[in-house]
């Protein structure tokens, strides 16, 4: 309908990925509001060279943490294949340098499979992750017999002031949904809605 206003959705995800995401959303009629509830940050990491050595494979969940680490680890790595939970983070992987990635193109089941399909158990997987995870990979891989040495390449963490410019947010906008894309961007949605915030939060969602 000509000259309808766009739904307005408020977009939570970490930058550069809320851009990316702000960008999709234009172009399927939605007006994106980008108000990021996380930032994350390098972590100093020390990866022994008996760990490289011995190592079998990588297995990467998450983009970010090959878009936050830092390249000579990396480089490091470089001769061992990339096993990435989807397409996106394959993506990441080739970007970064590392050349034979292979993609479970699904979810963090496909990726234990594929890698049981791949991999022989008591072999060594290092895992790339951030500080802050869901620990299932690690844990099902363990129980299958593989060993893990798992590298925390970045943390997470709350933005400052975001209860003030989300109050901001709420007054000036009237929002047909919000995306949140991790336990913890959910577990903040959660607390302002729980404060007392969270009753102009119920109202902006009417």
């Amino acid at each position: 309908m000509a000259g309808a206003l766009k739904p307005k959705i408020l977009v939570t995800r970490p930058q550069p990925g809320a851009d990316q995401t702000a960008s999709r959303l234009l172009t399927r009629g939605f007006e994106p509001l980008v108000l990021p509830f996380t930032e994350m940050s390098p972590l100093a990491h020390q990866l022994d060279d008996a760990v490289v050595h011995n190592a079998t494979a990588v297995v990467v969940t998450s983009a970010n943490a090959l878009r936050i680490a830092d390249l000579p680890l990396l480089q490091r790595l470089q001769h061992l294949p990339v096993y990435s939970v989807g397409d996106a983070t394959k993506d990441a992987a080739l970007e970064r340098g590392l050349t034979n990635v292979v993609s479970a193109d699904g979810d963090a089941r496909d990726l234990i499979a594929l890698i049981s399909q791949k991999l022989e158990p008591a072999a060594s997987i290092i895992y790339l992750c951030g500080q802050t995870r869901s620990d299932d990979i690690e844990k099902e891989l363990t129980m299958l017999g593989y060993l893990v040495p798992v590298i925390e390449t970045y943390q997470t963490n709350k933005v400052s002031q975001l209860t003030y410019k989300m109050s901001e947010l709420i007054y000036a906008h009237k929002l047909a949904g919000a995306l949140l894309y991790s336990s913890i961007s959910a577990r903040i949605f959660d607390e302002l809605w729980s404060s007392d915030l969270g009753t102009n939060l119920f109202d902006m969602f009417q």
